[in-house]
């Protein structure tokens, strides 16, 4: 595989690189004003501020844009065969970012398969088992959505049985006030059990997911 490296004379590319390092927007600015003359500029010039304006799309949040145009760049690297660009692994990377862009607008599904096929190529990269974790536990289940819709049940429950306590047991039924309290508070503990039991639940499901999907891979 290839390494591009190349001397750059156009005054296109001179003054695309003179923006401020940080200035994500005013590099999208001045590439979707500039985009039909960085079209027509040298490979190696063109395919820099391509990855820049990726870069800056990422960046400011452009997310369903930014994915778009990750597909040309994964498109040249393979057609072309570039290894690396300045020291990037620009394919690896341009996925990555690609299944950040999916994680971002909540597409996780999408996000989770992107990151699958980027530990089958790099299995070593541990940030990767992360953020494959990180997807799934957003990925909410039914069975984390039904325990949760019983733990609101139950506060909503817990919230009338003090409201009742309030209105009626204790300015007319002073003696049953303790039990009410017992049965409140058994009522507000299961809530909060079932509460943190889905979480736990579902993190260690979502985790047990992820080693799976390594151990398939070795």
């Amino acid at each position: 595989m290839s390494n591009y490296f190349s001397t750059y004379d156009s005054e296109i590319f001179h003054q695309f690189k003179e923006i401020e390092e940080l200035d994500f927007r005013q590099k999208v600015r001045y590439y979707e004003e500039n985009k039909r003359n960085i079209l027509q500029s040298e490979f190696e010039e063109y395919f820099e501020m391509h990855i820049n304006y990726l870069d800056a799309l990422f960046q400011i949040g452009k997310y369903e844009k930014h994915n778009k145009l990750c597909v040309e760049i994964i498109e040249v690297c393979i057609t072309d065969n570039i290894a690396s660009f300045k020291g990037v692994d620009v394919y690896q990377e341009t996925i990555f970012r690609k299944a950040a862009s999916h994680y971002n607008l909540m597409e996780f599904e999408a996000a989770e398969h992107t990151f699958k096929e980027l530990i089958k190529m790099d299995k070593s990269r541990t940030d990767l088992h992360h953020y494959l974790r990180k997807t799934l536990i957003q990925r909410k289940s039914k069975l984390l959505l039904n325990m949760r819709a019983i733990s609101l049940v139950l506060f909503f429950i817990a919230a009338a049985v003090i409201m009742l306590e309030l209105l009626v047991i204790s300015p007319f039924y002073p003696e049953s006030v303790d039990k009410v309290e017992v049965l409140r508070t058994i009522i507000f503990c299961s809530g909060i059990a079932f509460l943190a039991g889905s979480e736990i639940l579902h993190f260690y499901k979502c985790d047990r997911k992820v080693k799976k999907f390594l151990k398939s891979q070795k």
